[in-house]
């Protein structure tokens, strides 16, 4: 965080994203190829060795933090608190925001960690509403990831699972190379809102258009691969919502804001992807898991709205200005009560 403090959020997240992006399209050529070419546990195998090199990968990157940044980032000042000053209360709390040094004392540690996991309106609404855009969005990304070869194979690529996988690396392959680009907008004019809109936009109108096409007319409608792009521009988009976090959120709180979100979309991303299963099951045309998509990503969309609608009146539009230091609710008070 000390090197990211120093480089527009958005972007640098936007590159992290493109890499990861690769990743899955790499994937989407390279299994189908290894599955056919000698058989499906040789796949799975060979994705075993890709986690097992990340972990590899990560535990390098651990000793390299430790190593450039430990004595900076890790090191505690020489005189710690007393066992008296743990003793604190209400009243105390400035104080132990402004020295959390404090933290490395056991039952103080848990102490405050459970007082801070359970403040929730240290957390403003529209932080929650970012978190329930995250949800709707990443609803509709990754349950159809897991059934667009199958879908394609359905409408398209009838018996041909190889160019089924290769067209569904259309929409990871356009964000991987937009997503950097899409960071650097955002970074550099705001709008963040407003892409978020279009984000959910676009999303709604490519999957209303691929739930409608039927299996006999999908010869007639031309190839899936224009909508897929629009889908990938889509996809590219939708990392303006992290760097929305640290607008919304106090900075002594950044840490828990991060988690608490990606808590909350893990746990959604448990049950989307069963829902799917269960329309593509008792529809195997796909209209219905497709419509679920145009529900969720519309919904995303009108959350968005209401977000910068939220924004415009209480923060005076944070999220949509951009500056050296970036938008930030932290420097400003809600407006409402000017407000009739």
């Amino acid at each position: 965080m000390a090197l990211l403090g120093k480089l527009p959020l958005a972007n640098s997240s936007g590159v992290n994203l493109s890499v990861a992006r690769l990743g899955s399209v790499f994937n989407d050529f390279l299994s189908p190829h290894l599955a056919l070419a000698f058989s499906v546990p040789v796949a799975m195998w060979f994705g075993l060795l890709m986690c097992i090199a990340s972990l590899i990968a990560g535990l390098f990157l651990m000793k390299l933090d430790a190593r450039n940044e430990g004595r900076e980032a890790y090191a505690f000042p020489m005189e710690l608190a007393s066992t008296s000053d743990l003793e604190t209360d209400a009243d105390d709390a400035d104080s132990d925001r402004r020295h959390p040094v404090r933290a490395v004392h056991g039952h103080a540690l848990v102490r405050e960690s459970l007082r801070g996991i359970f403040d929730f309106s240290a957390f403003p609404l529209p932080f929650w509403l970012l978190c329930l855009i995250m949800c709707l969005m990443y609803a509709t990304v990754i349950p159809f990831n897991t059934i667009h070869a199958a879908f394609l194979q359905t409408k398209w690529f009838k018996d041909d699972p190889k160019t089924a996988a290769q067209v569904m690396a259309v929409p990871d392959t356009i964000s991987a190379i937009l997503v950097p680009l899409s960071g650097l907008f955002v970074d550099k004019y705001g709008h963040h809102t407003h892409v978020l809109i279009t984000c959910g936009g676009l999303m709604t109108l490519v999957h209303l258009y691929l739930g409608t096409v039927s299996p006999e007319s999908a010869a007639a409608h031309g190839s899936p691969i224009p909508a897929l792009a629009v889908l990938g521009i889509a996809y590219s988009m939708l990392l303006t919502i992290w760097p929305c976090i640290p607008a919304v959120v106090d900075e002594s709180k950044l840490a828990m804001a991060y988690g608490l979100a990606t808590a909350v979309l893990n746990l959604s991303l448990t049950v989307f992807p069963i829902v799917v299963a269960s329309l593509v099951n008792a529809d195997p045309t796909y209209f219905t898991a497709e419509m679920f998509f145009v529900l969720c990503s519309g919904a995303g969309a009108a959350t968005a709205a209401y977000l910068a609608w939220t924004d415009r009146r209480e923060y005076g539009g944070a999220l949509n200005t951009i500056s050296k230091k970036g938008p930030s609710y932290t420097t400003l008070s809600p407006r409402s009560a000017d407000i009739d």
